[in-house]
């Protein structure tokens, strides 16, 4: 359903994952009446917020994480592959085809 939300039935789904699927102790389960376990409720959350529903953060359907927890990893990504994260490695010369690993670490 990811890029033709206008085929789903948005209210309904929220209705029924609310009303026949989520817990009073919490989380979601299987079908309507099972326990909730976590992939559940996982899954449960992850549908209502592609809808998007008040109250629960937009998801990265292609991650399934948060667009806020992508944008994180993104940036921690950028900032540890930078060259500033890196001091010691901008003055270093080449490895020679000689030097062993442990030979590279310690110089």
């Amino acid at each position: 359903m990811l890029g033709h939300g206008d085929l789903m039935d948005k209210d309904g789904t929220r209705r029924w994952l609310c009303k026949k699927t989520q817990h009073m102790i919490g989380g979601f389960g299987k079908a309507p009446g099972h326990p909730p376990d976590i992939y559940h409720s996982y899954m449960g959350l992850a549908a209502l917020a592609v809808m998007p529903t008040e109250g629960i953060k937009p998801l990265d359907a292609a991650l399934c994480v948060s667009q806020e927890a992508k944008d994180k990893i993104a940036k921690d990504i950028q900032e540890y592959f930078s060259p500033a994260a890196h001091p010691l490695l901008l003055n270093r010369k080449p490895a020679a085809a000689s030097e062993t690993a442990t030979e590279v670490v310690f110089q």
